[in-house]
C-alpha cells in the first residue's frame, strides 16, 4: 500500500495524503507522507523499465488490434516476469 500511495503522491506532487478506512463499526485516518528516497530507490527505475519494455512498444506499434488474436501480442521477458509475480498476490 505504501508504494501505491507514494506513487500517487509523486505523480500529483503532493507531500501528504490522508488515508481513510471507514466501516460501519469504526473509522481510522492515517497521515501518509511522501518519501522521495523510497520513490528513488524502490520505484522510479522499476517503473521506467516496465514502461520502456512493456508499455511503449504497444503504444507505438500496437499488435493486438491488427488481427485481434492473443498470440499477436509480443511480451518482453520483463513483462512475463512481472505478470507471473503479480499472480502470486
Amino acid at each position: 500500500m505504501v508504494a501505491i500511495l507514494n506513487g500517487q503522491l509523486h505523480i500529483t506532487r503532493r507531500k501528504l495524503c490522508y488515508f481513510v478506512i471507514y466501516t460501519s463499526n469504526w473509522i481510522t485516518v492515517e497521515k501518509i507522507h511522501y518519501e522521495p528516497e523510497f520513490w528513488a530507490s524502490h520505484m522510479a527505475e522499476k517503473l521506467k523499465m516496465f514502461y520502456m519494455d512493456c508499455m511503449l512498444s504497444e503504444i507505438i506499434r500496437p499488435l493486438y488490434p491488427i488481427r485481434m488474436l492473443k498470440f499477436d501480442i509480443k511480451e518482453s521477458e520483463l513483462c512475463i516476469y512481472v505478470v507471473a509475480g503479480a499472480s502470486k498476490y
